[in-house]
Parts: C-alpha cells; sequence; structure tokens
C-alpha cells in the first residue's frame, strides 16, 4: 500500500477523503472537500491547505487547527 501525498482540497475531493482537522483543544472534525471548493469560489479566492488553515476556526474554543490530513467519510 502507498503512501497518499495530498497537496491541494481538489486532490482530496478526488481521491474521495475527507479532510481530518484537528484542533489544539483536541476536537477533531471530519469536512466535506466539495463545501471547501465552494467557500473558495465565494470568497474568489483558490484556498490552498495553507490558506485553509488560517479560514477556520474552532466551534468549540475559538482556535486555529493543530493539523489537516486525510480523514474518511
Amino acid at each position: 500500500m502507498g503512501s497518499r501525498n495530498l497537496r491541494t482540497i481538489e486532490e482530496y475531493e478526488r481521491s474521495g477523503y475527507g479532510l481530518r482537522v484537528e484542533c489544539q483543544c483536541g476536537r477533531v472534525a471530519i469536512l466535506e472537500p466539495r463545501a471547501l471548493i465552494l467557500l473558495g469560489y465565494r470568497r474568489r479566492q483558490r484556498l490552498s491547505l495553507a490558506r485553509l488553515a488560517t479560514v477556520l476556526r474552532c466551534s468549540q474554543c475559538g482556535g486555529r487547527p493543530k493539523q489537516i490530513g486525510i480523514g474518511e467519510r
């Protein structure tokens, strides 16, 4: 089994994976890539994974993500 090196939100969508976002407080959420792609279109910019980390906030503590990775849908 090979390792996946997904660099863009679009690659997550094409591969059928969700984005696993972990907060500093320990909360974990699995986000749908399609919704994040549409969010980028509404903001008139393509959201990279690095940019996404500056946009997202935790619904519990309001903090930024500690880690973004592959999550099962």
